[in-house]
């Protein structure tokens, strides 16, 4: 199940780091980037977890699954607005 996911946060990162940003959304691609890689050393945790500590570990994963939503959104919203 998380495997998708993590697949998705890797290419996320390569895209991230190899893509030249305008200047003007360079704070935001920074802000994704690093949302993106915290997110891939999080999921990284989750081998070896003790199975009592998973709903607080899948409350974790929630927040962080919408603080990167939001981040590549404003991401987006920024590069919409250099670009027009």
């Amino acid at each position: 199940m998380i495997n998708p996911y993590f697949s998705a946060l890797q290419n996320y990162e390569t895209a991230l780091v190899g893509t030249a940003v305008p200047t003007t959304a360079q704070g935001a691609a920074t802000a994704a980037l690093t949302q993106v890689s915290q997110d891939v050393q999080f999921l990284g945790t989750l081998n070896g977890l003790a199975p009592v500590l998973l709903g607080s570990y899948l409350g974790q994963f929630g927040k962080n699954a919408t603080q990167l939503q939001a981040d590549l959104s404003r991401l987006e919203a920024e590069l919409r607005t250099t670009t027009s």
